[in-house]
């Protein structure tokens, strides 16, 4: 099921959905900026490939390396985060494929990914997405 989110209610959701001791995988992190914004005391591990913006310090990730080949063993996370990222991938459906491989059985996938915004991060910038294309993707 897909919903519109804004922001505050987004974090609310993902707040309401960990609990204390879990662990979370942030997909594409960046800065790690989305760990302020998790009010509860969980296992956060950050990835990004680290390029696309200089102004981006990613010296804080856990692991440095292609999304598409996560290095962590199956159904390992209770959560995967992936905010505003699967437009810098190349191939999203191998992305998926590993956030459903490193997912535990009823794990959550929060994923927001952009429709309409300028190009950035170039020129690591390849899709925009509308609901069909994120439904194929799923499918």
């Amino acid at each position: 099921m897909s919903t519109i989110y804004y922001w505050n209610e987004f974090k609310k959701d993902l707040n309401n959905s960990l609990k204390n001791g879990q662990r979370l995988f942030d997909a594409g992190a960046g800065d790690g900026h989305w760990r302020n914004n998790i009010l509860v005391d969980i296992d956060y591990v950050s990835m990004d490939l680290g390029v696309g913006d200089s102004n981006v310090n990613y010296s804080h990730l856990h692991i440095t390396g292609d999304l598409a080949s996560v290095p962590q063993d199956d159904a390992s996370f209770d959560t995967v985060i992936c905010i505003q990222v699967l437009e810098h991938v190349p191939e999203p459906w191998n992305v998926l494929k590993e956030f459903a491989r490193i997912l535990k059985k009823d794990g959550f996938l929060f994923l927001t990914l952009p429709h309409s915004v300028p190009i950035h991060q170039e020129p690591y910038d390849f899709y925009r997405y509308t609901k069909y294309g994120v439904q194929y993707l799923f499918d």
